[in-house]
């Protein structure tokens, strides 16, 4: 009989234990204070890299009668038309490689602005100094060579740097020198030159 009854005790017991449980349970999920609070909306943009080339560009080098000894000028004006700081690289360019463009030199430097003076009473017999005069008598063996700078990423020797809406106004100047023979003539080419940029922040 008390055998009977403990047992009975000891079941009511467990009962009231898990059903304690359980009312602590509900109490725990449901009793709970909440607030959400939203920091204001942010616009995010991306910054871009671009060049924009003004001026003659190289249409003043054009000729049907260059000759040895002689020099042509003309200004080119690369402005950073992008959000980003940027730095930039030239490469001189031909549509054909043959005598005459093995021969001819180009060199070039900066100018003060797009109408400043380009020609042949600058001092074009200066040295490389990656600040003024940045090419000197480059010629080309083949189709392609680099002018100044690197097309590599990150920052190379020569490069010119350029914050954004700035500009450099460039005379480029184009010889055939004197001693060039007559396997350069009557040779056709089209020059052109490369310009490469890149960001440069986070790109050191």
């Amino acid at each position: 009989m008390t055998s009977a009854r403990t047992a009975r005790i000891a079941a009511a017991s467990v009962g009231l234990v898990a059903l304690s449980a359980v009312t602590v349970v509900n109490l725990a999920s449901s009793a709970l204070f909440t607030d959400t609070q939203t920091a204001g909306a942010a616009t995010v943009t991306t910054g871009n890299v671009a060049l924009s080339l003004t001026g003659a560009t190289l249409a003043n080098l054009g000729t049907t009668s260059l000759a040895p000894g002689d020099a042509k000028y003309a200004v080119v004006t690369v402005t950073n038309s992008g959000s980003l700081a940027d730095r930039y690289a030239a490469t001189l360019r031909w549509s054909a490689s043959n005598a005459m463009t093995q021969a001819v030199q180009v060199s070039v430097r900066t100018i003060a602005s797009g109408a400043a003076t380009c020609d042949g009473t600058l001092a074009w017999a200066g040295s490389v100094d990656n600040s003024t005069y940045l090419a000197k008598d480059v010629t080309a063996a083949s189709t392609s060579q680099a002018l100044f700078g690197s097309t590599a990423a990150g920052a190379q020797t020569g490069d010119r740097a350029l914050a954004a809406s700035s500009a450099d106004y460039l005379c480029v100047r184009m010889a055939l020198p004197s001693a060039t023979g007559n396997t350069a003539a009557s040779q056709t080419s089209g020059l052109s030159i490369a310009f490469d940029a890149e960001q440069t922040a986070n790109n050191p």
